[in-house]
C-alpha cells in the first residue's frame, strides 16, 4: 500500500482529518505537519504519549524516510524512560519505522521494534477488510501509543476519513462519545466500552455500523450487551501481539453460535500460525525484527511464540489462556511476576499479585502472608512502576493457599477477599 504522506495529499485540503473537542484540523495542516516534522533517516525520534495529533506527525514521517519513533507512555516511571532511551540507540536503525513498549518480567519495559516490512505486511493483511468513505466518522479509543491507534490513524486518514482520537469524554462515557459525535466506526478495549453499561447515558447508537475490539478477551456477555446498544454495527475482534504488528487474526462475532465465547478468529492473509503444545506460534513477514535492550537487538528471527495457549478449530483460533501470569488491564499487558519481584525485594516477606474487580474496572491486588508496612510498599510500586501495574490493594490472607511445591492458587486469593477471609493491609493514606 502507498505510504500515509502519499494518501493524505490525494484528500481535498479543507476536508477534516483529526477532530477533537478542542479543535478540528485539515488533510492540508496534516500533510504540512508531516513534510516540516524534525525528522532524519537513521535518527531515532521520541515521542510521548498524550498528543494524537504529534503520534499521527511522527510515525508519517518517520514512514515517509525519516527515522524510526520511539513511543514512550507519559506515565512511565523514570528507569522505563531511561531503559528506552538506552536501547534506542543500542543497534542500527536500518529499516525500523517505529518502537513500541511492552510489560516485561524483570523490571525494565520490551522495546518491540517494527520495520517498514513489517508494517507493510501488516498493511496488505488487512487492506481488504476496511473499505470507507471519505468523511466516515471513525473513533481511535486507543492510547497513542499503543500500535491499534496506528492502524486506525492509518485505514481512517488514508481514505479520507474523519478521526477522532480517544479523550476523557470517551475514556468515562463511550456512548455518549459516539452519540455527541455521531461516531460510525469505533475500536478500543472491550474494558474502556463496558463504561457505556454504567453511565447509560444514551439507549442506542443509531450510526454505528463498525465496532473493532482488540486489546483484550471478548467475552460473548460483553458481545451481546454491545449489540443491544449498537443494532446496525457489525461486531470484530481483532488479536495480535505487538511483536506480530498489531494484528494476526480477526473474527466477526455471530451471535447465534458465539454463544459461551467469541473466537479470535482465523489469521490475516500472509500471516502463519501454528500451535506446539498448546501455544500459538506465529511466523511470516509480520513478526517484528526483536527486542531492542542496551545491550543490542535480541531478534525474532522471524519467529514469535506468543505465550497465548488457544484452540484450533478448523483454521480459527479461540483463546484459552495464558501459559504464564501475564493479565490485562486496560488493555495493557501486566507481568505479575514483576510486581510480585519488587514488593518480595521492598518487604522481605512472600507474596502474590493478582486482578480483581469487573470488566471495566480491574485493578492489582496484592496478598501477603503476614502484615507488611504498606507505605513503603506503595511508595516503592508508585516510584518503580507504571500506573497500571500498581496494587491498588494489600491484603494479608491466612491460611495462605499455596501449594506443597510453593505455587500460590490466585483465584483463591480473590475468594478469600470476597468471602471475608482476608485483612485490608492499610497504607495509612
Amino acid at each position: 500500500m502507498p505510504i500515509l504522506l502519499e494518501r493524505l495529499r490525494e484528500t481535498p485540503a479543507d476536508a477534516v482529518a483529526v477532530q477533537t473537542a478542542a479543535s478540528a484540523r485539515t488533510y492540508g495542516e496534516l500533510v504540512r505537519a508531516i513534510e516540516s516534522a524534525p525528522s532524519r533517516a537513521g535518527v531515532p525520534r521520541e515521542h510521548v504519549s498524550g498528543d494524537p495529533w504529534g503520534a499521527i506527525v511522527a510515525l508519517a514521517a518517520a514512514e515517509a524516510g525519516g527515522g524510526p519513533v520511539f513511543f514512550v507512555h507519559r506515565d512511565w516511571p523514570g528507569a522505563w524512560r531511561d531503559y528506552c532511551a538506552r536501547g534506542a540507540g543500542s543497534a542500527a536503525a536500518g529499516e525500523r519505522l517505529y518502537v513500541v513498549a511492552s510489560s516485561g518480567t524483570l523490571g525494565c519495559p520490551k522495546l518491540i521494534s517494527v520495520t517498514r516490512g513489517n508494517w507493510a505486511s501488516f498493511l496488505d493483511a488487512i487492506a481488504g477488510f476496511y473499505r470507507w468513505r471519505p468523511g466516515t466518522r471513525v473513533a481511535a479509543a486507543f492510547e497513542d501509543c499503543f500500535d491499534p491507534f496506528f492502524a486506525f490513524a492509518y485505514l481512517a486518514l488514508s481514505q479520507g476519513a474523519t478521526l477522532f482520537p480517544l479523550d476523557e469524554r470517551a475514556r468515562i462515557d463511550p456512548a455518549g462519545f459516539c452519540a455527541a459525535n455521531r461516531i460510525e466506526i469505533w475500536g478500543s478495549v472491550p474494558s474502556l466500552a463496558a463504561r457505556a453499561w454504567k453511565r447509560k447515558s444514551v439507549r442506542t447508537l443509531p450510526d454505528l455500523r463498525l465496532s473493532v475490539f482488540t486489546g483484550e478477551r471478548l467475552t460473548a456477555d460483553f458481545a451481546r450487551g454491545w449489540a443491544r446498544l449498537a443494532p446496525k454495527s457489525r461486531i470484530e475482534n481483532l488479536y495480535g501481539p505487538a511483536e506480530t504488528t498489531v494484528w494476526l487474526t480477526r473474527h466477526v462475532y455471530d451471535p447465534e453460535n458465539d454463544v459461551d465465547s467469541v473466537p479470535i478468529g482465523a489469521p490475516l492473509p500472509g500471516c502463519h500460525l501454528r500451535v506446539e503444545a498448546g501455544e500459538l506460534v506465529a511466523r511470516g513477514p509480520q513478526v517484528a525484527e526483536g527486542y531492542l535492550t542496551p545491550d543490542g537487538l535480541r531478534a525474532f528471527d522471524g519467529i514469535y511464540r506468543t505465550g497465548d495457549l488457544v484452540a484450533d478449530e478448523g483454521g480459527r483460533y479461540r483463546f484459552l489462556g495464558r501459559a504464564d501470569s501475564q493479565v490485562k488491564i486496560a488493555g495493557h499487558r501486566v507481568e505479575l511476576e514483576a510486581i510480585e519481584d519488587l514488593l518480595r525485594e521492598t518487604t522481605g516477606e512472600p507474596c502474590a499479585a493478582f486482578v480483581r474487580g469487573d470488566s471495566g474496572e480491574d485493578r492489582v491486588a496484592v496478598a501477603f502472608p503476614t502484615a507488611v508496612d504498606a507505605i513503603r510498599a506503595f511508595a516503592a510500586c508508585r516510584d518503580r512502576l507504571p500506573p497500571v501495574f500498581r496494587p491498588r490493594e494489600f491484603w494479608r490472607i491466612s491460611p495462605w493457599p499455596a501449594s506443597p511445591t510453593g505455587k500460590i492458587d490466585r483465584g483463591a486469593l480473590a475468594r478469600a477477599i470476597d468471602e471475608g477471609r482476608a485483612e485490608r493491609i492499610d497504607d495509612g493514606g
